[in-house]
């Protein structure tokens, strides 16, 4: 017979009732129900293009809801030996709906309007060897507080990009903001579902371009190191120093007036290390990295207190397996099979 015209497709449906995620949780009330379409399409083993798409249906106790649209385009492509050659990954990002989450007096629904895109491309020469990447992320920003869009996307916490500037910076000023944002000075009843304003760590509502350099030792050990530079795409703006000393002109975290949408520019180190233990069929990781951050415009105000380091040590334990005494029966002889 001849080949199937859906040779090399791959569908998947499928009906969710959310018990708990990053926005909903079932044992407060939150009831969220979600359909998922999702089709890849393999135009070989190690090459594929993919579409998701998602509906979901969100209902709050206290009458609040969500109502969103989530399509993702994806594609990875590798071109070499395993283990090595080109790979190009990227990821497009639409969410569209409406929400009464985060209501405000003037505007009690908001329609949403969230779009990203990610890419990375890297080239490994092979096990021992250089290894070179380039990451690249674009996330819509939202700078105007009083409207009836929301258009700031939030990428998921494990999508990360750098150490400093989104994990802690970022993060801390946005988790500050959500607080100060209900002084009384500024209203006399907060706004609802203020703790939203925070990041927690994610990326968002910048542009980033994030070229890197590794170096495999050997087959256990690499050192690394890259640049991340970020630009707003929409001046970061504090809620309580916008409408106090700005008069409604845009202020960042820090009660100053951005000169520009530089972020700033991270620089980062760092080194990684696996120890196989085959007696117990799994290995040990050590990972140790250390970043610089120097603020940019959009943060002014903190430049002031020079670069800002960070760093991190990973310890990890991971099923292990040892392919160094395996013999691949295609390299035998039809007698030695026998």
């Amino acid at each position: 017979g001849g080949k199937s015209s859906l040779r090399g497709w791959m569908f998947a449906a499928a009906f969710d009732r959310v018990i708990r995620d990053d926005v909903a949780d079932a044992s407060a009330g939150e009831e969220a129900l979600q359909g998922v379409l999702s089709t890849r399409f393999f135009l070989a083993k190690d090459r594929w293009v993919g579409l998701y798409y998602v509906y979901r249906s969100q209902n709050h106790d206290d009458g609040k809801f969500l109502r969103v649209n989530v399509i993702d385009v994806a594609t990875d492509l590798h071109f070499g030996a395993k283990g090595a050659g080109l790979r190009v990954q990227a990821e497009g990002v639409a969410i569209m709906g409406t929400t009464s989450l985060a209501p405000s007096p003037d505007y009690p629904e908001h329609d949403i309007s969230q779009l990203a895109g990610a890419a990375r491309i890297s080239y490994d020469v092979g096990e021992a060897g250089l290894r070179f990447g380039l990451d690249l992320g674009w996330f819509s920003g939202d700078d105007a507080l009083d409207d009836g869009t929301v258009h700031n996307f939030k990428a998921d916490p494990n999508f990360q990009q750098g150490l400093v500037l989104f994990r802690r910076v970022l993060g801390w000023q946005t988790g500050r903001a959500r607080l100060t944002a209900s002084n009384p000075d500024v209203v006399g009843q907060p706004n609802d579902d203020l703790e939203r304003l925070a990041t927690g760590g994610s990326v968002t509502s910048a542009l980033t371009v994030f070229p890197k350099l590794g170096i495999h030792l050997n087959d256990h050990i690499e050192v690394y190191g890259g640049a991340l530079i970020a630009v707003a795409t929409a001046q970061p703006t504090d809620p309580f120093h916008t409408r106090t000393i700005g008069g409604g002109e845009p202020r960042n975290f820090l009660g100053e007036v951005p000169a520009d949408r530089m972020l700033g520019t991270e620089l980062l180190v760092g080194a990684r290390a696996v120890i196989p233990v085959r007696s117990l069929h799994s290995a040990v990781w050590f990972g140790l990295e250390v970043g610089q951050l120097v603020a940019g415009g959009a943060l002014a105000g903190l430049d002031e207190a020079g670069p800002i380091q960070g760093g991190r040590l990973v310890l990890a334990f991971t099923p292990w397996k040892d392919e160094t005494n395996k013999t691949d029966k295609t390299d035998k002889t039809d007698e030695e099979q026998r």
